[in-house]
């Protein structure tokens, strides 16, 4: 039996094709369940960070936590806090989330501050350096903190530079703080 040249060609660049979309699909599956495995990893990690947060929420208080405007950098409210560890661990992360919302329960503004790195670092703005970096929140101890809050409603920062503190004015509606302590590590 005779093959011909040009039916070799075809059988060797089909079977080429064949071995390359086998293997780009193995590989693309690994990369998978690789990305799924540290998906997951993620979201546990996570769910821990939240679930420590519920269980010592009533042993981190967080108090005198208000809004100003400063001098030079006037456009970007800053957030100023405290919180006071009466729990028996050194806190090292603490993730909190803040907002404005009107009386109806809109949004205005919302984000998400992590003052503590994971190592219990305290981490901020150059343009607002007046902390020192500290291992963590030891128990017993109170640590303020200061950050920008960046990406803020031009409307809310008329509002905090008007010195209202919030309460019904001119404004159709009344806004609110609110803050909620949404991730916690403890050591």
């Amino acid at each position: 039996m005779f093959i011909k040249k040009k039916n070799v060609f075809v059988a060797i660049f089909s079977s080429g094709i064949i071995a390359l979309v086998f293997i780009s699909t193995l590989a693309g599956y690994l990369l998978y369940g690789q990305w799924r495995k540290d998906s997951l990893a993620s979201k546990y990690r996570f769910s821990i960070y939240s679930l420590t947060a519920d269980i010592f929420r009533n042993e981190v208080v967080i108090s005198n936590i208000r809004v100003k405007l400063e001098g030079d950098h006037a456009d970007v409210p800053i957030l100023e806090w405290a919180v006071k560890n009466n729990s028996g661990k050194t806190i090292v992360s603490i993730l909190l989330e803040v907002g404005f919302v009107k009386d109806d329960g809109t949004v205005v503004y919302k984000a998400w501050l992590k003052p503590l790195d994971e190592a219990g670092a305290v981490l901020h703005d150059k343009l607002y350096d007046d902390l020192g970096a500290g291992k963590g929140i030891a128990p017993g101890e109170t640590l303020s903190f200061r950050q920008p809050l960046r990406n803020c409603p031009e409307g809310m920062i008329e509002r905090i530079a008007s010195r209202d503190s919030f309460a019904r004015n001119e404004f159709a509606e009344n806004i609110e703080l609110k803050y909620t302590l949404k991730g916690l590590k403890l050591i």
